[in-house]
């Protein structure tokens, strides 16, 4: 296939408005969507996460003291939305983001001002079933208007047919069990409302997309006439769907960021760019396929985004990358800047742990970092191995210390099921996370995530799949040693159930800032001691007396009164998030 040397960019357009759906996690649930991790927390009756802070604000009948930002570092608004909102504006287009694909309302409203165009952006999709559900509703609101797709998942599943890789894979596949038309998004048999939409194949698809917009503002919008623009997936009638050529967009970090001041809504955390590409070879993970090269942005265009966003009331701020801090050499450099050019930030990041020691750690903190989410992945070594994990699980062990012990609260994540999982390598992530450190300023939590096998991973290639008998794919599979069904039902609270002090994820900021670490470690401990109870079906009886234990210690001492009844303030068994798991 060419690769287009140049390509010119528009710059302008006639003011018509635009659609972005750049749907969050949460809210396409209802498209087929599974949570992203095992559903392991305790919950109140208002159907949210039971933290120290939301239990110490019901108890007390007060307002928060310390509200939760954000909804976690993977519950945010995805960056996508916000970004292409900033991309379009500039270019004289009136672009409206939506997040919530549940607001029919919202969309509605939206659609009435008569949209050049719906673009939809696929940052939580992963499987062809999802991508339809969702196309259909929007369809349905969009009637004619064209609908652009495009994100990450658009561009590995197109990565099939400009590698030439298609049909090898369908017959390997075959091979194996698997049915290539529940596997890949571009086929013969693929649903005809694909056909109708217009595929940006590029994980940088903003430049393509505006080449698109200009060539509909000329009313031409048929297969034929938009082939000669790269980048672009479309059906063809006599040669089924085809690849256009490939071109390199020119994006540059520094000067391609999201413009704030030019953004309608505000996020309470403000998704932020640094680094695009990860070093690191996870056989799970798609990403290096898409980004081999690791591009990292300069800190004054970065000081120069937060500015924008803190100039309009905000000062929280989720870095989206997959591993902020590249090297430790990177980290040293990043968190230099935010410290001298004294923002007075809060943020956090997606980070691997071992890049962090004796030498950066204070300078990390004082940098404003104070969530982390960090995959730690498995306590076995051989399991991290088959996971292509690299690092010393020691020095990632340390580094959560370091950031604990300062203040910081870090998440540690695990992934359960991958091939070669059994009870014996989930026994020694067990202990990994009861080696984690307890009884600093901050605290460590875990979060269990379900092995997903993606397209184009190295675990999806057929010699990996023949190695360990994987057959299915997305969240449907199963290998040698378990299969998918068995993560959340059986392998995860196996897993669960022998974490005596760490607690479950349950907010970015789970325990009022005003308690000691003696009474947050003691009250995590109460509260998991309270979903193993949900878990083992205990009854009313068992349950108020463990009630009764944490709200004393969440009480202020000396409150006269007995507890409430515990179904007052948490939600009844089949509210649980533990509802679904039996001993």
């Amino acid at each position: 296939m060419s690769h287009a040397a140049a390509c010119p960019v528009p710059s302008g357009s006639s003011g018509r408005s635009i659609v972005i759906v750049a749907p969050r996690f949460t809210s396409l649930r209802r498209f087929g969507v599974d949570s992203l991790e095992v559903p392991l927390r305790l919950m109140t009756r208002q159907g949210a996460p039971a933290s120290l802070v939301h239990l110490d604000a019901i108890i007390h009948s007060s307002t928060l003291r310390a509200a939760p930002r954000g909804g976690g570092l993977n519950r945010v608004n995805p960056m996508a939305g916000y970004y292409l909102e900033s991309f379009f504006k500039q270019r004289g287009y009136r672009a409206i983001a939506l997040f919530d694909m549940n607001d029919a309302a919202a969309l509605r409203r939206a659609m009435r001002t008569d949209p050049l165009a719906l673009l939809f952006s696929t940052t939580f999709v992963t499987e062809p079933a999802v991508l339809v559900a969702c196309l259909r509703k929007l369809r349905a609101a969009a009637g004619p208007t064209p609908i652009l797709v495009g994100g990450q998942y658009i561009d590995m599943q197109a990565w099939f047919l400009r590698t030439d890789r298609s049909n090898r894979w369908k017959r390997d596949l075959a091979e194996l069990g698997v049915a290539s038309s529940e596997y890949l998004l571009f086929h013969e048999r693929s649903d005809p409302l694909l056909r109708k939409c217009i595929f940006i194949a590029s994980a940088q698809g903003e430049h393509t997309a505006a080449r698109v917009l200009q060539r509909l503002e000329k009313g031409r919008g048929a297969s034929e006439d938009l082939a000669d623009i790269p980048n672009l997936v479309l059906r063809d009638s006599e040669r089924g769907w085809h690849h256009s050529s490939v071109w390199r967009e020119p994006v540059d970090l520094d000067q391609d960021y999201t413009r704030w001041d030019l953004i309608d809504e505000m996020p309470s955390a403000v998704p932020i760019r640094s680094v695009l590409g990860c070093a690191e070879r996870c056989k799970f993970c798609g990403f290096r396929i898409l980004h081999p090269r690791v591009v990292g942005r300069g800190a004054a265009s970065i000081i120069d985004e937060v500015k924008l966003a803190m100039a309009r009331g905000v000062a929280f701020f989720n870095f989206v990358d997959d591993n902020v801090f590249v090297t430790p050499e990177r980290a040293r450099c990043l968190c230099e800047s935010l410290v001298r050019a004294e923002l007075d930030m809060v943020w956090g990041a997606f980070f691997n742990a071992d890049r962090v020691s004796e030498v950066n750690a204070e300078q990390i903190v004082e940098s404003g970092f104070r969530y982390g989410l960090t995959g730690l992945e498995s306590g076995d070594p051989r399991q991290l191995e088959r996971l292509g994990k690299r690092g010393d699980p020691g020095a990632r062990v340390r580094g959560v210390e370091l950031l604990t012990s300062l203040g910081a609260i870090i998440d540690c994540t695990f992934l359960v099921g991958f091939p070669g999982e059994s009870e014996a390598t989930l026994d020694a992530t067990a202990a990994l996370i009861n080696s984690l450190p307890t009884g600093g300023a901050g605290h460590a939590c875990f979060e269990l995530f379900p092995f997903t096998l993606l397209s184009g991973t190295e675990a999806d290639t057929p010699r990996f799949r023949r190695e360990h008998d994987l057959r299915g794919g997305g969240s449907d599979w199963s290998h040698a040693t378990m299969g998918s069904s068995e993560v959340v039902d059986r392998y995860a609270p196996h897993t669960f159930r022998q974490v005596d002090h760490i607690p479950y994820y349950h907010g970015d900021i789970d325990a009022p800032s005003w308690w000691d670490p003696k009474r947050r470690d003691e009250a995590f401990a109460r509260r998991t001691a309270i979903t193993h109870a949900f878990m083992d079906s205990r009854d009313d009886a068992w349950i108020q007396r463990l009630f009764d234990d944490l709200h004393r210690l969440i009480a202020d001492p000396g409150r006269r009164g007995d507890p409430p009844r515990w179904t007052e303030i948490l939600a009844d068994r089949e509210g649980q998030s533990t509802g679904m798991i039996r001993p």
